[in-house]
């Protein structure tokens, strides 16, 4: 395996050369945050950061090109922004020569073994941020089991997303300790009010929403959607894929069954159903939907963003499958701020009996709104057990 693991870096080399060096500035706090959704989850930290401590210089590092695009979008100038190396050693040895960095964050998983190596090496404490680890990843890493646990011992905190990610942490060997349960920053990252999505009036009274749909449960989804379009005349329908080219399969489907729809970039609205083939608009629909499904739950995927349509105000409905995010699952269930399905004619009646009881809708709704709420201010946690690091205070 490591032979595999350098052989690896040795092939990416020429690209890794071919990038700018980052702007590094000296003494600060460094951020690894590897994708879109990482980078999206820190920012509320990072803020919090820049507006306690505007002396502290931050320089944050991503994996893909979305990430960082988004970082920039973010941050401007306020933050440097550099594209990590591909855990390559002297790539690293320069990021932590040039910065002298007081503290490293890793957000969630990123358990690269060189970047955490070099940081020990310059005497940098480690922390890993908003930590979770899914069961793939875990199935993954417990095969080097003895590899992890000699690295998570290098962690000053492991700040983990939930109770059950604390586990799987200690399951691989982390000390005890060492790892404490702060919480998912995204609940820090979703606000109460989103626009309404531009040019999008439909004249029916109950909007349903199918956000994040996976291929394996595209066809339970669509088989309850022409049913109900039969029996429920004053509903309408939007889906999302998770991934856009699923919109010619859900079409295809569509037009088997003679179901009339519109494409989202049509801006027609022709029928009771819109495939948005769009991407970073799903939040804007919860925010007008009566009712959200949240995909990646009917079939084992593990399930997406349940907190985007709870903290709208929007009765959260999903499947059995939701090993990704089993804490926050479990809490708006426990709160009464969403309902289980666990097949297709479960989320048919399910749908039929929310969009029949106006009252129970708005009473699930807010429930799911109230549940998001109290489990804010993850990123003040996080703050205050790091600040003896980062600062004399």
């Amino acid at each position: 395996m490591p032979f595999l693991y350098d052989l690896l870096l040795k092939v990416i080399r020429p690209i890794v050369d071919k990038w700018p060096l980052p702007q590094i500035e000296e003494g600060g706090v460094y951020i690894h945050s590897a994708s879109l959704g990482e980078v999206n989850a820190i920012s509320p930290f990072i803020r919090l950061i820049k507006q306690r401590h505007p002396e502290i210089p931050i320089f944050l590092s991503t994996f893909t090109e979305t990430g960082y695009k988004r970082a920039h979008d973010l941050f401007g100038e306020d933050v440097p922004v550099g594209r990590f190396p591909f855990d390559i050693k002297d790539k690293l040895d320069d990021f932590f020569r040039r910065g002298n960095f007081r503290a490293l964050l890793i957000v969630e998983t990123e358990l690269w073994p060189n970047l955490i190596l070099t940081a020990k090496k310059y005497g940098v404490p480690i922390f890993l941020v908003n930590a979770r680890l899914s069961p793939r990843t875990l199935r993954r890493y417990r095969v080097l089991k003895s590899k992890f646990s000699s690295l998570l011992s290098l962690f000053k905190l492991i700040l983990a997303q939930s109770e059950t990610d604390r586990k799987r942490y200690l399951y691989l060997g982390a000390p005890p300790e060492r790892v404490k349960v702060t919480g998912s920053l995204k609940f820090d990252l979703m606000n109460e009010e989103v626009d309404p999505p531009e040019n999008f009036k439909v004249n029916f009274r109950n909007l349903v929403v199918f956000g994040s749909v996976r291929p394996k449960e595209e066809q339970p989804i669509l088989h309850a959607i022409a049913h109900l379009l039969r029996i429920s005349p004053d509903a309408y329908f939007v889906i999302a894929p998770r991934h856009i080219d699923r919109v010619q399969a859900i079409r295809k489907f569509l037009d088997s069954k003679r179901i009339p729809y519109s494409l989202r970039t049509s801006g027609e609205i022709r029928g009771r159903i819109t495939i948005l083939d769009t991407l970073g608009e799903l939040r804007n629909f919860y925010g007008v939907a009566d009712v959200a499904f949240v995909g990646g739950t009917l079939a084992p995927y593990g399930g997406h963003n349940l907190v985007e349509p709870a903290i709208l105000g929007v009765p959260v409905i999903f499947g059995p499958h939701y090993f990704n995010t089993p804490d926050a699952a479990r809490g708006l269930l426990k709160a009464g701020g969403a309902l289980l399905v666990r097949k297709e004619e479960d989320l048919e009646k399910t749908i039929i009996t929310l969009l029949k009881d106006e009252d129970l809708r708005q009473r699930v709704g807010e429930k799911a709104r109230k549940y998001v709420l109290s489990q804010r201010g993850v990123s003040e946690k996080i703050y205050r057990e790091i600040l003896p690091y980062i600062t004399s205070e």
